[in-house]
């Protein structure tokens, strides 16, 4: 039923039912299959009814009792989806009865921030061979309970629940906080736990209340055992008849016994008689030639383990080498914490009731006019953000240019020293703006060939910019194609008003493509994971260089998973919005990997190519080579640390067998090394290791929703073909060139989504999990730290003075790892 413009679902409709002016009758009972009824071109679905109800001025009477089925009602906006009522409820003044029994199904209302008050609560409930006792006013709380293998949240629960087989008793009331229990592998999230609790054969105690701690498992089919158990520390004495000498190591031992969970020790702490202490998640970092031939063996079998479990895999052609695992198939380790996985969901929930409310308000509508976008925006907050300013200026030749600098792809632009026969501008064309040292291009030949989507268009634009008195970088010509002639035109600025912004949206369009599947996925997200599956099969966990990645590599696996499954598959996001065609993704990533080098990763290396050392207002690269440098100054006093010469990395087994299987997952490309032969070499390294999962990251991913929030100013797929003639457009071909309702609402959402962080994110130069041991290492990382935060000074003081404020890479924005 339709109520206040938003959708409710219910099937298997009952004998007669009367809406918005239209009568369907049907004989009861239904067997299978459901009425669509229209209204407004959405559409309404109702399941089930019960013997009555009156819902805004709109009676529905079936006399027959329900065997399946539920009844979808809206709330503040969000959908609630109560099932099997109980025998009498009411809420916001409206009064439902139903005198059948409950066969099964569930109840859902408030779940952590999305959205429901506390809906349809019965006195008695039995629910697949589950009692549970209620006892009413429920003034805030909910309940969900488990139906067709899908995993539900269950809060504030009665005293006494029974769930295939488990037993769990609480106590009234709980102040906050809720339980979560499995079944049939599906998740239930707890925290805030009992005072005992059985679960799948493992039993735990611990006083009520919890302060901390929770069980998680299984989240919307990724498979967790329970893992981040309550705090609680053993102590034990071990009696030894002699002094055994310095403490190197301690091993636990997990017996088997009912289900091989994987318990983890988070801290190990040692107290001898003498007074010294070793104090542990691990020991103190070490080569391994340092190390005896016991540790050595046993740093080998370690190595032999996890590269059975890290198995490369390749996921597609012309991609690099991936995690040979599904997102429900990660190892542990790589999988997203609770926390990670709340906010995840909940930002993916947000867009998908976004892009159903404006489906609802006019989700098939054509746009008539530039102006007509703004209607997507209404449910988001776009009131003094960068986004409200490209809005405003989007049209103008110095907002396009500056983009070229500072907006999501920054990495195209290159000083040009000689036009390419394939793109003849002349003097007279531009009129005197070819001068030696000011002109700048960008050429998108990479896309030349690339296999487009159904009804989508892609070129491969060459756009010639220059920098004018004023500082400003503007475009002075473009070209549509690769290839001159009579059917490719050279648009300059001097043509007609509708040419030269259709030429603009063409540009920006293939930039979009460009920059989502090279300088964004391959460059920053695929590369970050070859480089985690490399430390995690190659390097031992007592290795500095182990300890010094690992903040660097949080969720980069587990969040490129996810990416393979929703946004870049067959029918994933991206394949939605933009002109790229699945199989055109897998042509423009192999020739992106031909172009990919080791040395355009590293940043100074890569801005020196592009000939864009001097070029003024270019705060993409004076902000990243402060970052560099405090990267780099920081990576070369740990290296120092445990490498005393360069003959130390050449006798590292370890770090050697770490940059050859980096190669390796880059199809082994020969334009990555395969060795490293000096100290030098290793800091070089291992800042581009961290500064393309961090600083690199944040340059290119979350600027996103900034610049390609107004459609218009980044086109992410063309809907006509380039115009091959000048004065042959208009603002209609240009608007039936642009994406249309559907395409422009599921962008912006997929680009919120993105540019999120976490509630408590881990910027860079953040360690709360110290990896290291030694004093040294910390001092180090407190240099660091301070680096960082005058560099972070310097940005705001210099932003303050700009229009156009440039924060990608301000330390304070930078989270540390490829983790969204």
């Amino acid at each position: 039923m339709e109520n206040q413009r938003k959708v409710c679902q219910p099937t298997f409709m009952p004998a007669r039912v009367r809406l918005c002016g239209l009568e369907i009758t049907q004989e009861s009972p239904w067997s299978s299959g459901f009425i669509v009824m229209e209204n407004q071109r959405k559409v309404c679905q109702p399941t089930f009814m019960p013997a009555r109800v009156r819902l805004c001025g709109l009676e529905i009477t079936q006399e027959s009792p329900w065997s399946s089925g539920f009844i979808v009602m809206e709330n503040q906006r969000k959908v609630c989806q109560p099932i099997f009522m109980p025998a009498r409820v009411r809420l916001c003044g409206l009064e439902f009865t139903q005198e059948s029994p409950w066969s099964s199904g569930l109840i859902i209302t408030e779940n952590q921030s999305r959205v429901h008050q506390p809906t349809f609560m019965p006195t008695r409930v039995r629910l697949s061979g589950l009692g549970i006792s209620l006892t009413w006013p429920w003034s805030s709380a909910f309940i969900a309970m488990e139906k067709q293998s899908r995993g539900r949240s269950l809060a504030l629960m009665p005293t006494r629940v029974r769930v295939r087989g488990p037993g769990i008793t609480l106590k009234r009331p709980w102040s906050s906080g809720f339980l979560i229990m499995e079944k049939k592998s599906r998740v239930y999230q707890p925290t805030f736990m009992p005072a005992r609790v059985r679960l799948c054969g493992l039993e735990i105690t611990q006083e009520s209340p919890w302060s901390s701690g929770l069980i998680i498992t299984e989240n919307q089919s990724r498979v967790r055992q329970p893992t981040f158990m309550p705090t609680r520390e053993i102590s034990f004495d071990v009696h030894v008849e002699k002094n055994i000498g310095n403490i190197v190591q301690v091993k636990l031992q997990k017996k088997n016994i009912i289900g091989n969970h994987p318990w983890f020790c988070k801290h190990i702490k040692v107290q001898t008689p003498l007074e010294t202490a070793l104090s542990s998640p691990v020991t103190a970092a070490r080569l391994p030639q340092n190390d005896t031939k016991y540790f050595q063996e046993q740093r080998k079998d370690e190595l032999e383990s996890r590269q059975k479990i890290f198995r490369w895999n390749k996921h597609s052609p012309g991609f690099p080498m991936s995690i040979d695992a599904k997102v429900d198939e990660l190892p542990k380790e790589v999988q997203f914490d609770e926390a990670k996985e709340s906010e995840f969901e909940r930002n993916s929930l947000k867009v998908t009731v976004e892009l159903g409310l404006d489906r609802i308000e006019g989700y098939f509508e054509s746009w008539k006019d530039i102006a007509d976008f703004e209607t997507i925006y209404d449910h988001y907050n776009i009131k003094d953000t960068l986004l409200e300013k490209v809005m405003q200026d989007w049209n103008k030749d110095e907002m396009f240019g500056y983009q070229f600098l500072n907006g999501c792809n920054p990495v195209m632009i290159k000083k040009c020293m000689q036009l390419p026969d394939k793109f003849p501008v002349t003097h007279e064309m531009v009129k005197g703006s070819l001068k030696r040292g000011n002109i700048y291009i960008a050429d998108y030949e990479i896309l030349k060939g690339v296999p487009t989507a159904n009804n989508c268009y892609l070129t491969a634009p060459i756009c010639l910019l220059y920098k004018n008195e004023l500082d400003q970088t503007l475009p002075i010509a473009i070209q549509l194609s690769q290839t001159p002639g009579e059917m490719s035109p050279i648009f300059l600025p001097s043509d007609n008003e509708y040419d030269w912004m259709l030429a603009k949206m063409w540009v920006k369009s293939s930039d979009f493509s460009v920059h989502q599947l090279s300088t964004h996925l391959l460059k920053t997200h695929l590369v970050s994971e070859v480089f985690e599956m490399a430390m995690y099969r190659q390097l031992s966990a007592v290795h500095p260089v182990y300890k010094l990645l690992m903040p660097h590599v949080r969720f980069t696996i587990a969040i490129n998973a996810a990416a393979r499954e929703k946004l870049i598959s067959e029918e994933g996001t991206l394949s939605q919005v933009s002109s790229v065609s699945g199989a055109g993704m897998g042509t423009l990533m192999k020739k992106a990997m031909e172009t990919l080098t080791y040395k355009s990763l590293c940043f100074p290396e890569d801005i020196k190519a592009r000939g864009m050392e001097d070029v003024p207002n270019y705060y993409y690269r004076d902000d990243g080579m402060k970052i560099w440098e405090a990267i780099n100054c920081f990576v070369s006093a740990v290296v120092k640390i445990y490498y005393d010469s360069d003959e130390a990395v050449q006798k590292d087994v370890e770090i050697q067998g770490f940059v050859k299987d980096v190669a390796f997952g880059m199809k082994n490309s020969d334009n990555f090394p395969k060795s490293l032969e000096s100290r030098e070499q290793l800091v070089e390294y291992l800042t581009v290791v961290i500064f393309t999962a961090s600083a690199q990251h944040a340059a290119v991913n979350f600027g996103q929703f900034d610049w390609y929030g107004w459609i218009p100013n980044s086109p992410s797929t063309m809907s006509k073909p380039p115009p091959q003639q000048k004065d042959k457009v208009d603002m209609k071909y240009i608007m039936e060139s642009l994406p249309d309702r559907r395409t422009s609402s599921k962008l912006l959402g997929t680009v919120w989504a993105l540019t999120r962080t976490e509630q408590n994110e881990r910027f860079l130069g953040m360690y709360p999990d110290m990896y290291f041991t030694e004093q040294p290492v910390k001092e180090a990382i407190k240099r660091f730290c301070h680096k960082l935060e005058e560099v972070k000074n310097t940005i705001k003081s210099r932003n303050e003075e700009l229009t156009l404020p440039y924060c990608y890479l301000s330390p304070d924005k930078i989270p540390n790892s490829v983790a969204i």
